[in-house]
C-alpha cells in the first residue's frame, strides 16, 4: 500500500496556499485478497514458530546466528545500538506512546491515534499473551527483568514486535503525508530512513545483548507485522472517500459526497 492511493494535492483558488484531499481511494478487490491472503500466511508462519519454540528452548539456527552477532560486542557501534534498543523496553515505550498519542489527540487526528495504538498496543497486547502460552526461557546469559512479570519469557521479542507496530505505522503515515503534504518530502523521507535504522537496530541489540533468541526476534517482527496490516487497513478503510450513490437521477454532493437529486 503506497501514498499513491490518496488524493492528489490541489492548489486553492486565490490563496496561494496548498489544501489536500486526504480521502483514499477503496483498495482494488484483488489487492484486498492478496492482502488477506498474505497476512494469514504470516500467520500460519508465526503460530508454526510458536509451537516450535515452545517445544525447544532454542534452535541450532538462533546459535550459529547469535554467535555471528556477538562479533559486534565490543566494537564502536555496540553502545550506541544497545542504548537505542533499549529505549523500546517498557519505559521507553510507554513514554513514547504518551509522547506520540497524545501530539495526536491534541492536533485532532483521532483516527491516526486510533490506528497507532491498534498497530502498536495491540502488538504489546499480542505479545504478553503468546509470551505467556509458548513460555519459552530466555537465553542462558540474560539477567534482566520486566515490568510486573509480564513478557518474562523468551518468545516473541516484545521490544521488536512493539517497535515494528508504533514506528512501522508511523512509516505509513510518513507515506501518506508525502502525497499530501510534497514540500515536507524531504523531511518524511529522512524520517522514514530512522525508522528503518531504529528498527534494525532494536532486532540485533536483542541478540546482542543475549535478551532473544534470533527466532524470537523474527517472530517479534512477524507479529508487528500483523498488527501493523491491522492497524494500515484500518486507517485506509476509515479514510476512503464515500462512493458515489449510483441511483438514477441522483449525483454526489462533490463537497460532503452525500447525494443530490438531479435538477
Amino acid at each position: 500500500m503506497t501514498s499513491s492511493s490518496y488524493g492528489a494535492p490541489a492548489r486553492q483558488s486565490g490563496a496561494g496556499r496548498e489544501r489536500s484531499d486526504t480521502r483514499a481511494v477503496p483498495w482494488p478487490r484483488p489487492a484486498v485478497i492478496a492482502l488477506a491472503i498474505g497476512w494469514l500466511a504470516v500467520a500460519v508462519l508465526f503460530g508454526l514458530l510458536a509451537v516450535a519454540a515452545h517445544a525447544n528452548p532454542s534452535f541450532a539456527v538462533d546459535r550459529r546466528f547469535e554467535a555471528w552477532v556477538d562479533h559486534l560486542q565490543g566494537t564502536a557501534v555496540a553502545p550506541g545500538m544497545d542504548f537505542f534498543g533499549d529505549l523500546a523496553g517498557p519505559v521507553g515505550a510507554a513514554i513514547a506512546y504518551v509522547i506520540i498519542l497524545g501530539a495526536m489527540l491534541l492536533f485532532r487526528l483521532f483516527k491516526e491515534a486510533l490506528c497507532t495504538a491498534v498497530a502498536g498496543l495491540g502488538a504489546e497486547v499480542a505479545n504478553i499473551v503468546v509470551n505467556a502460552l509458548v513460555g519459552r526461557p530466555r537465553p542462558p546469559a540474560y539477567h534482566g527483568s520486566t515490568l510486573l512479570g509480564l513478557g518474562g519469557h523468551s518468545f516473541p521479542s516484545g521490544h521488536t514486535a512493539d517497535a515494528l507496530g508504533l514506528y512501522g505505522f508511523l512509516f505509513y503515515l510518513c507515506l501518506v503525508a508525502q502525497r499530501t503534504h510534497p514540500r515536507w518530502r524531504p523531511w518524511l523521507i529522512a524520517a522514514q530512513a530512522a525508522i528503518v535504522v531504529y528498527l534494525v537496530d532494536v532486532g540485533v541489540s536483542r541478540i546482542m545483548e543475549q535478551q532473544h533468541w534470533p527466532s524470537d526476534v523474527l517472530a517479534g517482527y512477524l507479529l508487528g507485522a500483523l498488527t501493523l496490516t491491522l492497524g494500515i487497513a484500518l486507517y485506509h478503510r476509515l479514510s476512503e472517500a464515500p462512493r458515489p450513490d449510483s441511483s438514477p437521477g441522483r449525483q454526489a454532493d462533490p463537497r460532503r459526497g452525500a447525494p443530490l437529486a438531479a435538477s
